[in-house]
């Protein structure tokens, strides 16, 4: 634990220093201490007589064999008392070592079910005592039956702030502010995330039923746990498209759910939502990433559409000419050429699935709403972005060193967009 750090800059001269507080809770009786159990295994060996004689009623062994896989263990407890921070000093110096600035925070617990933090007090620049409440699952728990907190808690996710409060208490009384997430269980219960962010000012009561305090409302998640659809206080409705690694997004969507969104730029099998029924092969030339896909090979579908929905298909292509798409209205609108590639897009209307067929080879096939906006990326694991594609069609390429740190971004002309240098800081005298 961190009692005290202390920093200087050249010469000698402070600059800042942290100096923290802490207190054994000795009065709770019930969790004043965490007990650890563990396992003591010493391995013992055997000594097997093979023979030998007797002498003076003694037996004598001439030889023997050790056997060395016997054990022999034993169960312990380490005991360790409830250790609270209960203040932290934080001063702040000038250049010149002089006119300190002095903050303090005092910290207070009081659920002893979980012993956390449950309030911070600090001054603000105007002088104020702020006051900051958390509370956690255990304090939504349910003593009866089981909610989505008593899930948490089985989960071992105990540290998620659930709602947060902040007041002013000296001078005076004064609510400034208060969030609260709210979890719902997903996926069949294997996903426990949250539903809505709410938030409110002054002395307004938090309501879960009122609309008007939602920030964030989250309409889906995968079954890995990742956001697939949520709103924010626009009310426009937002979706994400995740790789196969499950960390890194596709595309965002912007005023589109889920259901009617489709990406891919046929990276090592991510689909994105479409169905496809062939196989992408690497490309050096490539659009975007480092793979392309040939018609010819299979068509590519997508199903689940609103037949009420007008959508927008648009893709890359080699072709002098568009491809065939299932319901297209009028002919398909050809965009610039960059690379070799020209861009089609084709408004679609009253399908609930369509198909994409031809000749020839595509790259970065996106279907989603006529009224929505699209941005896509591509990534290299391990190192990063390589491409983003905005909505307005415009793409921006990114090029790393050998060392993985990206050094040129580029637009689509390949005109150099911001450039980075690395050197070795080199000591000072």
């Amino acid at each position: 634990m961190l009692l005290k750090k202390t920093d200087y800059k050249t010469g000698g001269v402070k600059i800042h220093s942290v100096e923290n507080e802490y207190e054994f809770n000795e009065g709770n009786v019930v969790n004043n201490y965490n007990r650890t159990r563990g396992m003591r295994v010493k391995r013992t060996f055997t000594i097997e007589y093979v023979c030998g004689y007797v002498y003076d009623g003694v037996f004598l062994p001439t030889q023997n064999t050790l056997k060395p896989k016997d054990y022999s263990y034993g169960f312990y407890d380490l005991a360790s008392n409830w250790l609270q921070t209960k203040k932290t000093t934080e001063t702040t110096w000038d250049q010149n070592g002089a006119n300190p600035v002095v903050s303090e925070t005092l910290f207070s617990y009081a659920n002893p079910s979980h012993m956390q933090v449950t309030s911070m007090q600090t001054a603000d620049s105007k002088g104020n005592t702020v006051k900051y409440d958390v509370k956690y699952p255990a304090d939504f728990a349910s003593t009866g039956t089981p909610n989505v907190y008593n899930k948490l808690i089985d989960r071992n996710i105990v540290g998620a702030a659930v709602e947060e409060a902040k007041s002013i208490i000296a001078p005076g009384s004064q609510p400034l502010s208060k969030q609260r997430v709210n979890y719902a269980s997903w996926q069949n219960d294997k996903v426990i995330a949250p539903s809505t962010v709410q938030s409110v000012t002054g002395n307004t009561v938090l309501n879960i039923a009122d609309a008007s305090q939602i920030d964030v409302k989250v309409h889906s998640y995968d079954a890995f746990g990742r956001t697939t659809e949520f709103e924010g206080r626009d009310q426009l409705v937002t979706s994400i498209i995740w790789g196969l690694d499950r960390n890194t997004p596709l595309a965002k969507i912007v005023n589109a759910p889920a259901s009617g969104v489709a990406y891919t730029s046929f990276e090592d099998g991510e689909w994105g939502g479409w169905t496809v029924t062939g196989t992408a092969s690497a490309d050096a030339t490539a659009l975007t990433g480092a793979m392309s896909y040939s018609l010819a090979t299979g068509a590519i579908n997508k199903g689940g559409l609103s037949a009420g929905t007008t959508y927008k298909v648009s893709y890359w292509t080699k072709n002098g000419s568009p491809f065939t798409v299932t319901g297209t209205i009028g002919a398909a609108v050809q965009g610039n050429t960059h690379r070799g590639w020209t861009r089609f897009e084709h408004e679609v209307s009253g399908q609930t699935s369509i198909s994409v067929s031809g000749s020839g080879t595509i790259d970065h096939l996106i279907i989603c709403p006529d009224k929505s906006l699209a941005e896509t990326y591509t990534f290299v694991p391990m190192v990063g972005i390589t491409s983003k594609v905005t909505p307005d069609a415009k793409i921006v390429y990114y090029e790393y060193d050998a060392l993985g740190r990206m050094k040129l971004v580029k637009d689509q002309d390949g005109a150099i967009l911001n450039m980075f240098d690395y050197k070795y800081q080199v000591s000072m005298p």
